[in-house]
């Protein structure tokens, strides 16, 4: 079997029937209560556009914690990244055993 082709199949499937991408999917693991993100973190590590993508889809509400820093340059915020319920759903369906 190609399993190139077969990642690339799920990940279409994954867009098509959940609105975002494996990579995506993943990110919804990292989403905590009560813990931040560097932002400046997830840019260099490939996830913002990923982080983007859930938020797009209404799967987690992504905000600044409010501090001077984030004013003087953003790529250095603190985020913290929630569930929404529609992203705690999937993240407990693909939890299961």
């Amino acid at each position: 079997p190609d399993i190139g082709q077969e990642a690339t199949t799920l990940n279409q499937q994954s867009k098509a029937h959940l609105g975002v991408s494996i990579r995506a999917i993943a990110l919804l693991f990292d989403a905590q209560p009560g813990s931040y993100s560097l932002k400046y973190g997830l840019i260099r590590g490939g996830s913002w556009p990923y982080l983007q993508e859930l938020q797009r889809a209404g799967l987690v509400v992504v905000t600044a914690k409010d501090c001077t820093s984030y004013e003087t340059a953003p790529n250095s915020a603190w985020l913290s990244i929630k569930l929404t319920s529609k992203g705690q759903q999937i993240r407990d369906a693909l939890s299961e055993p």
